[in-house]
């Protein structure tokens, strides 16, 4: 229902009978297509007998139907400008796995470079 309110909430007004339709049959389009990647991601191989796995085109026909539904919604692609705020969250919180130590040190070089480097050669 999150992904509902998601759509509704874009086109900014109540959302008519028919709007709501759409919606919904998007969202639930949207579950196939993840539901069929995460099956593919399964897989050792998306080839199978020489050809692509059936479930890529299943896939991309659906992915199509999704993006007819939001052009038929009046829907369109807008590049969501990130604030400050925002943008030094998303910095904290790929930082956070980060392995302190593996810097050079300050005179750039790496004992990988020279392989006699720690035998003092």
């Amino acid at each position: 229902m999150a992904r509902v309110r998601e759509y509704a909430d874009t086109l900014g007004e109540d959302p008519s009978p028919g709007q709501l339709s759409i919606i919904h049959d998007t969202v639930k389009t949207e579950f196939y297509v993840e539901e069929k990647e995460a099956y593919l991601d399964s897989l050792k191989t998306r080839i199978r007998k020489g050809r692509e796995h059936p479930i890529m085109e299943a896939r991309r026909r659906d992915r199509a139907h999704i993006r007819e539904n939001v052009k038929l919604l009046g829907l369109k692609r807008v590049v969501r400008v990130l604030t400050l705020q925002e943008l030094l969250e998303q910095d904290d919180s790929e930082g956070e796995g980060d392995i302190q130590g593996d810097a050079l040190p300050p005179d750039g070089s790496s004992d990988q470079d020279d392989p006699g480097a720690k035998e003092g050669l």
